[in-house]
């Protein structure tokens, strides 16, 4: 099965958030990967890079922290949403 795309760009982000973040888990989020003080300026600084092509860069959105289980409060968090259709 393909994927749609959201932006015009998915292939470059995504590359560029694997070798940007390749400690991240994405099967299973951990907190301390975006809640952190060192996390948080990470990540702004990776999501303003595409603040001039992606529309929306930084709206937020819940994401599920083990993406194999459902929507509940202990498996939440928010996160920044930056796949926005251009």
């Amino acid at each position: 099965m393909k994927n749609f795309p959201l932006t015009k760009i998915d292939d470059e982000i995504y590359k560029d958030f694997e070798e940007t973040f390749p400690e991240i888990d994405v099967k299973h989020l951990n907190d301390n990967d975006f809640k952190t003080p060192q996390a948080k300026e990470k990540w702004r600084n990776w999501v303003n890079k595409y603040e001039k092509r992606v529309n929306e860069f930084n709206f937020g959105t819940l994401l599920r922290i083990d993406y194999r289980d459902d929507y509940t409060e202990q498996n939440t968090m928010f996160g920044k949403l930056l796949s926005f259709c251009v």
